[in-house]
């Protein structure tokens, strides 16, 4: 959609090495799409918060407001992302017409709020019954099982649009 400044909100790395692997896939996506168009970027910000954090308004206001404001937000976690939403308001930003806003898990009550979240949804229940599998698997006397990659999809929702090239910095 044509952004250029992007930031992550992630939990602490040290907390989940999950949060850790989104925030590499979204570098490595970064990195392939300049790769891909040639297109000058911005290095992408990060901003780790703890999770259940839902207060960010104080945390993001650098990334929101100034000179180097975002235009997009991904958020390791959906969330996240609801509360990234709540933050663009307090600071008089729309979502998606200021900022972008995606985030990850494809909760339900993303699509409640308005604008509903984009987001990649995980297969939870599948999540779930594999690592029962894999729990039952070590119960068993077997080796321990490796990382597995699940099927994924993108719900697009109506947090995410064009990038706004402003002409002065938001204040």
């Amino acid at each position: 959609k044509g952004h250029r400044k992007l930031a992550m909100v992630a939990g602490h790395f040290e907390s989940s090495d999950r949060s850790r692997q989104r925030y590499d896939g979204f570098c490595q996506a970064i990195n392939d799409a300049h790769q891909k168009d040639g297109a000058a970027m911005a290095v992408p910000r990060l901003c780790q918060v703890g999770f259940g954090e839902t207060d960010l308004e104080g945390i993001l206001e650098s990334f929101l407001t100034g000179p180097d404001a975002v235009t997009g937000l991904v958020c390791s976690t959906d969330m996240l992302a609801i509360a990234a939403i709540s933050a663009c308001r307090t600071y008089g930003l729309s979502v998606p017409g200021d900022v972008s806003v995606g985030g990850i898990d494809g909760i339900a009550v993303g699509g409640l709020i308005t604008p509903k979240l984009c987001s990649a949804v995980q297969p939870t229940q599948k999540m779930g019954q594999q690592a029962l599998a894999f729990l039952l698997g070590l119960i068993r006397g077997q080796t321990e099982p490796q990382s597995l990659l699940l099927p994924h999809q993108l719900s697009t929702g109506e947090s995410i649009g064009p990038a706004r090239h402003q002409s002065s910095p938001r204040l």
